[in-house]
């Protein structure tokens, strides 16, 4: 969060949109439009899709996952183990918070997932405060609220959030995109949820992720795959579900965070 004098809190996000169509000087220093407190007071900087600075001169780029993964950035600094565990922690999070939103349902993917990097600041900030980013259509009178009430073409996803959650850990550790994961065996996929689902499976179940980091962080992902949780709920508008999450997600991954940082101090 950036802690420009300028940034003041927003109260009415929507006036603070329409404001946007009218820059002002302030504006075309930095992007950041102000930001919003939650009920905990932490604090969420807003950030128009768009900077207004010229197009000569452009000091903010905007990147997805998917391009930081397919390497599309031109970016010469890789993802590092911490910088994978901190994007890792605030995408759990994102889940708790943006669940059953128009920012995230059941479809979201590493194509959602931004980053801002200011090009006047060193590289190591690209990686720092990841959002989620979906362009939100008009509702529809027939949308059902929940996704996770749509019928699922295989039960064996039993909440698409979450198990696109374990799918974005997977591509974030071996930093590759689930394409670039797959082998000629998981092309047989008939009688599955397909392709993507395979790559994972196998990767699971040959303790590849074990290699990589240890057993904690394939733990993770396996409750997110198969949504083991809590009494066998999958609804995470079910609370006890949501606290099950935070406490088997996004505390072990902090976990995982905080040993990585004390074996290098």
């Amino acid at each position: 969060m950036d802690r420009d004098q300028h940034h003041l809190q927003i109260d009415d996000l929507c006036k603070a949109v329409a404001s946007l169509q009218t820059p002002h000087k302030t504006q075309q220093q930095s992007p950041c439009i102000g930001y919003l407190t939650d009920s905990s007071k932490r604090r969420y900087g807003i950030y128009p899709l768009e900077s207004a600075i010229t197009p000569e001169k452009p000091r903010w780029t905007v990147y997805s996952l998917r391009q930081i993964l397919t390497e599309q950035t031109g970016n010469r600094r890789r993802l590092g183990l911490p910088d994978k565990l901190r994007v890792a922690i605030d995408l759990a999070y994102s889940v708790l918070h943006l669940y059953n939103t128009p920012w995230m349902d059941g479809q979201w993917s590493d194509n959602d997932v931004y980053f801002v990097h200011h090009h006047d600041v060193h590289t190591t900030s690209l990686y720092e405060h990841p959002f989620v980013y979906r362009r939100i259509s008009a509702p529809k009178a027939d949308r059902a609220d929940n996704t996770d009430d749509r019928p699922a073409p295989y039960s064996v996803i039993r909440n698409e959030t979450l198990f696109t959650l374990g799918i974005l850990l997977i591509e974030l550790l071996f930093g590759k995109s689930m394409e670039d994961l797959q082998l000629p065996c998981d092309l047989d996929c008939t009688g599955t949820p397909g392709v993507t689902w395979c790559t994972a499976r196998r990767l699971l179940e040959k303790g590849e992720l074990e290699f990589e980091v240890g057993p904690g962080y394939a733990d993770i992902v396996r409750r997110c795959f198969w949504c083991e949780f809590h009494d066998g709920k999958s609804s995470l508008d079910d609370q006890e579900l949501q606290r099950a999450v935070y406490e088997k997600v996004v505390v072990p991954l902090e976990g995982i965070l905080h040993g990585l940082s004390m074996r290098f101090t």
